[in-house]
């Protein structure tokens, strides 16, 4: 892909994206999408502290060896 590809395909997603949080934050339904949205953030927090951990496990692992 072109860097030109690159940009207008990054402007679109983002204005995509703006219009989509635009739209949930204007409706009645606030509340309800950043409850999920703090939920998922929740989430995602959750399994990157399991895969940090598990990354340091596996470098002390190899040091351990080395």
């Amino acid at each position: 892909m072109g860097n030109n590809v690159k940009f207008f395909l990054g402007v679109a997603v983002g204005a995509a994206v703006g219009a989509a949080i635009g739209y949930a934050l204007s409706s009645g339904k606030k509340g309800e999408w950043l409850n999920t949205l703090e939920e998922k953030a929740c989430k995602a927090k959750e399994d990157l502290e399991v895969v940090v951990d598990q990354i340091n496990k596996s470098v002390q692992g190899i040091i351990s060896r080395a």
